[in-house]
């Protein structure tokens, strides 16, 4: 990689960019900025607007704050060339999505209901340094980023992903100078009762809808240029979706989240978000289960005797670290649950909490029943999945199944097992936890 050439295009992975070093100089202009305009956390800022007198702890922790700002690009590695040295005018990302969580979420958002507050990531920091380099030299612009899911978890993430391509002052003119004022200029926050993943009723404030859009709209637009599948349909072909037929349970809980969602837009209730139906939704739609929270072995009859001695060492709570799908981050829970057993005769349900998937599976090994001896309720949605399976695999192809819900990953398993001539050993599930490092090579060798 040479620093001048004739290349008019230079194509690389995220990766590779990332490991570009930053001057120090330019590193500190970017840290010196985000602390003159507060862009960090509500309780930082104030110890940087603080002009009294602090003591040596807090001017300590001042100073780590500032330096892990400034660090938080790469360093200059081997041989490699400053990026203001390589005369790059523009950057073109794809799946910017990579770079959303550039700032940190402040006090008071961290703690609202309903919109999670990832931690930042510094391969994003890196890039916002980046980024913030390329309209300082081109009176900002030449930053542009291409992605089909701008928004997936928070409408944070829009700040974030605007923070890269639009000046600070483009925000100030809305009031907005910390990812706080973000929020509470563009997100309608109320008092909300939540349940815990515990069962417990609190009293919270939870963002419930939006508020100002005309505002967010023009900005967003400005600078967003939306392409739909009507706009690239000659370009690229979108394959057809198919539909699975709901259950009857799954139809009738719907038209209960229908009824909650229109009283929320109604603004009948300030005790619910929007938010947490349409997760609710996509739960149901996807598996019963998911929705009730809950998972459903079922054993063959051979195992009754089995199955009802191993429940009776199950736990009736477990104490874990879980994802808060409103905050993004982990916390210890402890979740009650009676283990429920069923027998139908041929047939022995055992319905337990989603969280206790490997206690079962671990008492299932101690009784000496194998796990590709389970399974579990089918829904439309499953169903339509193995009769697609079954056709591709007589032809002779390998799946690859896509699915954000890591609770499923194990579950889909022990499914296609039981139902399709496929063996344990010849599915391989990738996620953060199953494949990395040794194991992460091992798949990618076999596939």
């Amino acid at each position: 990689m040479c620093p001048q050439s004739n290349f008019s295009l230079v194509v690389m992975t995220k990766e590779k960019f990332a490991a570009i070093p930053l001057r120090p100089s330019t590193k500190k202009a970017y840290t010196d900025e985000m602390v003159s305009r507060h862009l960090m956390s509500a309780r930082n800022a104030n110890k940087v607007l603080d002009t009294g007198k602090r003591s040596y702890k807090e001017d300590k922790e001042l100073l780590n704050l500032q330096s892990r700002f400034s660090d938080d690009g790469t360093k200059k590695k081997g041989e490699l060339p400053y990026l203001e040295d390589m005369g790059f005018d523009s950057i073109i990302t794809d799946e910017s999505h990579f770079f959303k969580n550039s700032l940190e979420a402040g006090e008071t958002s961290q703690g609202i209901a309903y919109m999670p507050t990832a931690p930042t990531a510094q391969i994003a920091v890196d890039m916002a340094m980046k980024s913030h380099y390329i309209r300082s030299m081109t009176g900002g612009c030449g930053v542009y980023g291409l992605t089909a899911t701008p928004v997936t978890n928070s409408p944070l993430e829009i700040f974030n992903m605007l923070s890269l391509v639009v000046s600070p002052d483009e925000f100030e003119r809305f009031g907005v100078r910390t990812v706080d004022d973000f929020v509470n200029v563009f997100a309608d926050i109320q008092t909300i009762f939540k349940q815990s993943v515990s069962g417990e009723i609190k009293q919270t404030l939870g963002i419930t809808g939006f508020k100002n859009l005309d505002g967010l709209r023009n900005l967003f637009h400005k600078y967003v240029s939306v392409k739909t599948v009507a706009d690239v349909d000659n370009e690229i072909h979108v394959p057809h979706a198919e539909e699975a037929e709901e259950s009857v349970e799954q139809a009738q809980i719907y038209a209960q989240l229908r009824k909650r969602a229109k009283s929320i837009v109604e603004n009948r209730s300030q005790d619910d978000s929007i938010f947490s139906v349409i997760r609710d939704m996509d739960r149901l739609t996807t598996d019963v289960d998911m929705y009730h929270h809950t998972m459903t072995f079922n054993f063959q009859g051979e195992y009754k005797e089995a199955v009802a001695n191993m429940v009776q060492g199950l736990p009736t709570s477990v104490k874990m670290n879980v994802t808060n799908e409103e905050t993004g981050k982990a916390e210890s829970q402890v979740v009650e649950f009676e283990p429920e057993l069923t027998d139908s005769g041929d047939t022995v349900t055992l319905v337990v909490h989603e969280l206790m998937e490997e206690a079962v599976l671990m008492a299932m090994k101690e009784a000496h029943i194998p796990e590709d001896r389970v399974s579990h309720p089918i829904t439309p949605k499953y169903a339509k999945m193995l009769e697609n399976l079954r056709k591709h695999l007589e032809a002779g192809g390998k799946q690859l199944i896509f699915t954000e819900e890591k609770s499923q990953h194990h579950k889909l398993k022990r499914i296609i097992v039981h139902h399709l001539p496929v063996s344990v050993e010849q599915i391989g599930i990738i996620n953060a936890d199953d494949a990395k490092g040794e194991r992460l090579d091992k798949i990618s060798k076999a596939y």
